[in-house]
């Protein structure tokens, strides 16, 4: 079985490389960055790129390859964009903003970046650390967080979000991405799990059962004033 999905990055002694960046041919002497098999740099070809020398069966290589490079970029400058932390109450009858804007998109110097580790029972693309709070990365290249991970990360209470990369799947290269995450002025960023968007949320819902709990008093009392209305005797 061969992958029709080609390799944007070979890696060689523990870095990533564009095909435009080694040798041509197997001279390149690059390796797949999921199976380690070695790849051919195909530079005359209309978009550059690697394949794999025996063609090989490997459907994860652009992926990792993409998820490495993004953390090879972050890595080097030390630093990550945040995108805005904006809280949306689902409570359409309250008097207060319906949007609030938590925190504004800001850039973070990093403690550390680590490449999928282990957290208990879940797997993130990226984890860093800013300003000692723990952050998970999540990165879509071809596929998004789906539902059953996204209840695992909302179970860890631990700040995520997803960086999307996909529109960039017929061109991928580390300017590409470093653009797609520090400098584009439309960030494609978007927090999966916040504690702070909890916290707003269980706030505006006991705000949203006290009002009901008001309306169904209010209701209450005109049904018993109602009541006595209806008891009083009649004038003649």
């Amino acid at each position: 079985m061969r992958t029709s999905l080609r390799v944007p990055f070979g890696l060689k002694n523990g870095r990533l490389y564009e095909p435009l960046q080694v040798a041509n041919g197997k001279l390149c002497a690059c390796v797949c960055p999921a199976c380690k098999k070695p790849l051919v740099a195909k530079q005359r070809a209309s978009t550059p790129h690697f394949a794999h020398a025996q063609d090989e069966s490997c459907a994860k290589g652009l992926e990792t390859a993409v998820h490495l490079a993004v953390k090879q970029i972050i890595a080097e400058r030390h630093s990550l964009r945040f995108p805005i932390l904006r809280w949306n109450n689902p409570f359409k009858f309250q008097r207060e903003s319906q949007s609030v804007v938590v925190e504004p998109e800001r850039l973070c110097d990093l403690a550390s970046v680590e490449l999928e580790l282990w957290l208990d029972n879940i797997r993130p693309d990226i984890v860093v650390v800013a300003d000692g709070q723990t952050y998970l990365v999540e990165v879509a290249v071809t596929h998004f967080v789906d539902d059953k991970k996204h209840e695992k990360i909302r179970r860890k209470q631990t700040p995520t979000f997803e960086i999307d990369v996909s529109h960039l799947k017929t061109g991928f290269t580390l300017e590409s991405l470093e653009q797609a995450i520090y400098t584009n002025r439309r960030y494609d960023a978007q927090w999966l799990y916040h504690p702070k968007l909890e916290v707003l949320t269980l706030e505006a819902s006991q705000r949203e059962n006290q009002r009901k709990e008001a309306l169904a008093a209010a209701e209450q009392e005109k049904a018993l004033k109602y009541k006595r209305y209806k008891a009083l005797a009649p004038i003649d």
